[in-house]
């Protein structure tokens, strides 16, 4: 039986969800894995159970009955992850299983806060910490994004994968997804 690999990610807010989700599948598949893509839960809302607690249960059984999980981290309507991706994969790192996660997007957390008009300028604080213009600091470890994200892949063995070079569509290229799924295979 293939071992099976939660994809967690925003990819679920796109029009062409089913599809992208089809391609990770397939890709999976080409590996050895059965990719296990949120909107194929097999929700069953239940009378009187809100949507909302219908497809949190859904895809919590299903991330609980994956042996991985892999989370695309590409910031999300902002300078980091979804919040719902992170969700998931925190509750993975707490279940023991393996996570691995990949980013559309190269660079760091700070370049990122340091790249938008609205937190600019950054000063340095005489804390020796960097501080944006409303006030708050800004991690700044040199990681791709916030550092229990970044630490939880750590300990699983792994980092935040990103592209060798930009690509165009951050929301769909299946470029890095497809060598973090390769990595998983000959870990």
């Amino acid at each position: 039986m293939a071992r099976s690999i939660y994809l967690a990610g925003p990819e679920v807010f796109l029009p062409d969800a089913a599809a992208i989700g089809a391609e990770k599948r397939r890709i999976c598949a080409q590996y050895g894995f059965t990719g296990l893509f949120p909107l194929d839960n097999g929700l069953d809302p239940q009378p009187g159970k809100s949507l909302s607690a219908a497809i949190f249960t859904a895809n919590m059984k299903m991330l609980a009955g994956a042996d991985f999980i892999l989370a695309n981290l590409t910031p999300f309507r902002g300078i980091s992850a979804d919040v719902g991706t992170v969700v998931e994969l925190g509750a993975a790192y707490a279940m023991g299983k393996p996570v691995f996660g990949y980013s559309n997007v190269r660079g760091t957390l700070v370049e990122r806060v340091a790249a938008l008009p609205a937190f600019l300028p950054l000063s340095d604080g005489a804390d020796g910490r960097r501080y944006a213009a409303d006030g708050l600091a800004v991690e700044d470890f040199g990681l791709v994004d916030n550092l229990m994200i970044a630490e939880a892949l750590h300990c699983s063995g792994t980092g935040i994968l990103v592209p060798d070079d930009d690509v165009v569509d951050k929301e769909r290229d299946l470029g890095t997804f497809e060598r973090c799924v390769r990595a998983i295979a000959a870990a």
